[in-house]
C-alpha cells in the first residue's frame, strides 16, 4: 500500500529522472527502495545538498548475486563513506503518507523511516501480456528465442524481454541494460534482412557510482569461484567468474582496455582455462 501516493517515483525513463530530480529539490529524508543498480546509481547521486539517504536491501550485501560478496561489499563501503546508510535484509510493508503525500517507509521488523521522496528502484516485469496468446512466455513475462533471436516464422525479439542462448555457453540468459538491446538490436535487424547472423557478442554492461566504473563481461547466474587479481577495496582490480572449469564473465573496475578484450575473447569462445591465466595475463596478446 502507498504506492500511489505523491512522492513515490519508479526510475526508468528519461521523464522519471526529471521528475525525480525535481521532486528531491528541497527535500531532506530520500528512501530508495531496492539496491538494484538503479537504486544505488540514484543513491550516488542523491547523497548530496545535505539529503539524507537510506537504501533498503532484502539481501545481506548489494550486488552479491550478481558480482559476490566481496565487491558487493566494496560498493557499500564506498556508499557508506559518502553518508548513505542501510537496511539490508529487510522487506517493505508499507509506504506511509499523510494528506496524499508520502511520510515514511514501514519495514517488516516494525522499524519506520522518515521519507520525503521515495525511489523504486526495484526490478519490473515484462509489459509483454499481449503477447501470450500468441507465444508460451516465460515464468517472468520473457521470450526465449534461439541464436537468431527468432521466436517464431519472421519474428524477432531483442532487448530486455529476450531471453536468448549465450554464444560462449549456450546459456539462456535475459539481461535488462541498454547496452545488450544495442547488440540484440544489430543482429536481428541483419536477420530480418536475410543475413542469417547468429549471436555471438557478450553481453556488456556498467555502472558508475561517485565517478568509479565498474564493467562487466559474460554472464553468470551462479559460480564455482571467483578469481581476482587486483585489490577490490582499492576499486582497482579483475574478478573472472568461473562455472565448471570455464570463466563465464567477468568484472573490473581500473581495467577498462582489459575488459574490452576480454569481451572479445567471451564472445567467441577463446577464453583461456583458468589455470592459464595469471596476474601477468596481456589480455591484448589473446586476441586474434
Amino acid at each position: 500500500p502507498g504506492h500511489d501516493l505523491a512522492g513515490v517515483l519508479p526510475l526508468r525513463t528519461q521523464a522519471d529522472a526529471d521528475a525525480l530530480l525535481k521532486a528531491t529539490q528541497d527535500a531532506k529524508q530520500v528512501v530508495i527502495v531496492g539496491s538494484s543498480f538503479i537504486g544505488m546509481e540514484a543513491a550516488s547521486s542523491l547523497i548530496a545538498e545535505g539529503r539524507a539517504v537510506r537504501v533498503i536491501a532484502q539481501e545481506k550485501v548489494p550486488f552479491a548475486r550478481v558480482l559476490g560478496p566481496e565487491i558487493g561489499a566494496m560498493f557499500q563501503q564506498l556508499h557508506e563513506e559518502k553518508g548513505v546508510k542501510f537496511e539490508v535484509e529487510a522487506e517493505v510493508t508499507a509506504l506511509l503518507g499523510d494528506a496524499g503525500r508520502v511520510t515514511g517507509v514501514r519495514l517488516q521488523s516494525g522499524k519506520t523511516l522518515p521519507a520525503d521522496v521515495v525511489v523504486l528502484g526495484v526490478g519490473v516485469r515484462p509489459a509483454t501480456d499481449f503477447l501470450q496468446e500468441a507465444f508460451a512466455l516465460d515464468q517472468d513475462g520473457g521470450l526465449t528465442v534461439d541464436e537468431y533471436l527468432q521466436a517464431a516464422d519472421n519474428v524477432y525479439v531483442g532487448g530486455d524481454i529476450a531471453r536468448v542462448p549465450l554464444a560462449a555457453t549456450g546459456q539462456l540468459a535475459r539481461i535488462e541494460h541498454w547496452r545488450v538491446a544495442q547488440q540484440h538490436g544489430r543482429t536481428a535487424a541483419r536477420n530480418m534482412l536475410g543475413q542469417r547472423e547468429q549471436l555471438t557478442a557478450a553481453p556488456f554492461f556498467w555502472t558508475q557510482q561517485y565517478g568509479k566504473s565498474l564493467r562487466y563481461a559474460g554472464h553468470a547466474a551462479q559460480w564455482d569461484t571467483i578469481m581476482y587479481y587486483g585489490e577490490v577495496a582499492q576499486q582497482d582490480f579483475l574478478a573472472l567468474y568461473v562455472q565448471a572449469g570455464r570463466i563465464v564473465a567477468a568484472a573490473a573496475m581500473g581495467r577498462d582496455a582489459d575488459m574490452i578484450y576480454i569481451a572479445e575473447l567471451l564472445g567467441t569462445g577463446q577464453m583461456p582455462a583458468p589455470a592459464d591465466i595469471s596476474a601477468a595475463t596481456k589480455w591484448v596478446d589473446l586476441v586474434g
